[in-house]
């Protein structure tokens, strides 16, 4: 093994300012004498190009260290100290337990979606992190890191705290309007993909309120938020917020921007931070109220261990459902993100014999992923639900794809997991489905091999009295029912 190789074999992977300072000590060479022989050091040595540190630094380790532990905790102390931009992206996964959602990424690192002089772009970093293994993409909707870099992976968790950061952004919205803050109809919240200055943020609103407003010029100015929820926040975990605020303070011409960091919890470090960096801070509990954060822990938590509460507790679904009745407004469209919650609860009132949510399945001869709303057993049939309660009706090219892509997936591997002589396919849609949607499903009854069955929303308060389950129809029309 070269002089190099045996550095790392005795020290572990490191970035190669420290290997060269470490050569030069070892063998009594000069620096530069010591950088050349970095340079040119061949196998079983290797170097990781995919992601870019200070000082146009390499990491170095050797080919039998990869993934192993060494590795990864040399390569994160690398990435936190030089490589900010990645040392975001590794944050985010880690306050959103280990996933993300591929089009809300962008809005929880530091890197702009846009071109911004002397910047890598989002899409660029990404591939990157994917070609490195650090990060995988799912092949849906989701990324999630690699469970080397950290191991308490709960994509459930996950979905649920994205969720709360939706209403939170909702309801800071709401806020911000009634105090004439912003723009009464053009603030963006989360999943609505709020830009401004080519970054990507939790919240954006025009404002016309000065001195953001500016008389001269007639243009509005604008209030931009991130928001950060699950832990509480530390100078660590609020680097991206900070780190997006000082891009756009050196560009020489745009808009006045008010900069907001909605929080739970935040240490006394982060505190102090912000407010050296002259942003807002607001605390949930001191805009809203104490049962604020409390009902969005508990829809966190019940998002968590969604299958363990279906099965033991469903009582818990209704009593979330209660608590937005009694919110005086806020928690804005909560029942939306809870409808699948709601289905399981009533396949667990009337009864199965096994009942699991957000079950994901992968066809290992094709590598393709799917992931299951709900999945049932009941009276020996194979139930599986798929539940959605968007606004607009159901598109014949979602079904399309749900009945030609999904449907076939899904049923291959759980055939191959489990023989089930009979299988269902079930699409539950608040909404109903449109007319084109409307002709496949029919023409999809024919099915032979398995059923489809599909149910709008009067059909479902149908089918859950005949069962008698009370409690659905009646959150059904409480929440679902307003045209």
């Amino acid at each position: 093994m070269n002089k190099v190789g045996e550095l790392l074999k005795k020290q572990g992977p490191m970035l190669s300012g420290d290997l060269a300072r470490l050569y030069e000590r070892t063998y009594g060479v000069s620096n530069e004498a010591a950088r050349k022989a970095i340079s040119r050091a061949t196998a079983p040595v290797k170097k990781l190009y995919k992601i870019k540190f200070d000082k146009n630094q390499i990491f170095y380790y050797l080919d039998s260290q990869f993934m192993g532990s060494q590795y990864v905790t040399s390569l994160l102390r690398a990435i936190e100290t030089h490589s900010k931009v990645v040392y975001t992206y590794i944050q985010a996964f880690i306050s959103q337990s280990g996933v993300v959602s591929k089009e809300l990424l962008p809005s929880f690192v530091s890197a702009p979606i846009g071109k911004v002089k002397g910047h890598r772009r989002h899409e660029d970093v990404l591939a990157k992190l994917i070609d490195a293994q650090i990060i995988r993409d799912s092949g849906e909707d989701t990324y999630s890191i690699s469970p080397m870099f950290h191991e308490a992976i709960n994509a459930r968790r996950s979905r649920g705290l994205e969720i709360a950061k939706n209403v939170i952004t909702r309801d800071f919205n709401s806020w911000a309007r009634g105090v004439n803050l912003v723009s009464y109809e053009q603030g963006k919240c989360l999943f609505e993909i709020p830009n401004f200055g080519q970054f990507q943020w939790a919240f954006t609103a025009p404002s016309y309120v000065q001195p953001l407003y500016s008389y001269e010029s007639k243009k509005p100015g604008f209030v931009v938020a991130d928001v950060f929820f699950g832990k509480t926040a530390t100078p660590e975990s609020i680097k991206f917020f900070l780190q997006k605020i000082q891009v756009l303070r050196s560009y020489k011409n745009i808009q006045p921007f008010l900069p907001v960091l909605l929080v739970d919890k935040v240490d006394r470090e982060a505190l102090q931070l912000l407010k050296e960096s002259k942003v807002m801070v607001a605390v949930l509990n001191n805009m809203f109220s104490d049962k604020y954060t409390e009902l969005l822990n508990d829809l966190v938590n019940v998002f968590s261990n969604a299958t363990a509460i279906l099965a033991n507790d469903p009582g818990q679904i209704h009593d979330l459902f209660k608590a937005v009745e009694k919110s005086e407004g806020r928690y804005n469209n909560l029942a939306g993100d809870l409808f699948e919650l709601l289905v399981g609860s009533y396949y667990a009132r009337v009864g199965c014999q096994y009942l699991k949510s957000q079950e994901e399945v992968i066809d290992y001869e094709t590598g393709k992923k799917k992931e299951i709303d709900l999945l049932v057993v009941k009276d020996g049939k194979c139930i599986i639900v798929e539940c959605k309660a968007q606004k607009a009706k159901l598109s014949g090219e979602y079904v399309r794809k749900w009945l030609n892509e999904n449907i076939p997936v899904i049923r291959k591997c759980l055939l191959a997991r489990e023989h089930y002589s009979k299988m269902e396919f079930q699409l539950w849609s608040v909404s109903g489905f449109d007319d084109e949607a409307l002709t496949l499903l029919k023409k999809a009854e024919e099915n032979t091999k398995y059923s489809v069955l599909y149910y709008d929303k009067e059909q479902m308060i149908s089918v859950a009295k005949d069962k008698g389950d009370q409690y659905f129809v009646d959150i059904m029309k409480k929440h679902f029912m307003i045209k």
